[in-house]
């Protein structure tokens, strides 16, 4: 989990807890001594309503516990927060949402078709090889870069749905997962 926050004026101490991108949910922890307005920013593969295991309709949100009404209004979400007279923080808002792999193919046929997970772009490795050109100061260079693999081009099915197995889900690193 990734923690930001901040300060407001009045007192108000936000701390939002997320994996986004990767992850598929959020948590706002307030402490508040007045009441006020969170304004979400809901991105915009979440704003599309696409089905019933899509976008908008997989988005989830509870206040102070308590399940509440997914409204979109000029791509956010506004919730009242009530003001918290004791010391310690809270979770007081908290979203999930699905994200399952979608096919997107692309205007022009000759470009063929990307499959993303939420906002991610999927990308196959096709174990590139870098030679170093030329080298600069502070540790830049150009690199020629060639595919690893005598054949790379695949392709999904035209026409066709694409049926993907679950989707494996991972804590995100700082580090690159290893090839």
């Amino acid at each position: 989990n990734t923690p930001a926050g901040g300060s407001l004026a009045g007192g108000t101490d936000i701390e939002l807890v997320t994996d986004y991108p990767f992850g598929i949910g959020a948590k706002y922890i307030i402490r508040n001594t007045d009441a006020f307005t969170l304004r979400i920013r809901l991105p915009a593969f979440l704003r599309k309503a696409a089905g019933p295991d899509k976008g908008l309709a997989t988005v989830r949100v509870w206040v102070e516990g308590h399940e509440a009404i997914v409204l979109v209004k000029d791509g956010f979400l506004d919730y009242e927060i009530p003001a918290w007279p004791l010391p310690e923080p809270r979770v007081a808002v908290e979203l999930s949402w699905a994200a399952p792999p979608e096919v997107v193919r692309s205007d022009a046929p000759a470009q063929g078709a990307s499959v993303f997970v939420g906002p991610l772009l999927m990308a196959l490795d096709v174990e590139e090889q870098r030679t170093v050109i030329r080298r600069y100061a502070f540790e830049s260079a150009d690199f020629n870069t060639t595919c690893g693999r005598e054949t790379w081009r695949y392709a999904l099915p035209a026409g066709r749905p694409v049926d993907f197995s679950p989707v494996l889900r991972r804590n995100a690193s700082a580090a690159p997962q290893p090839h």
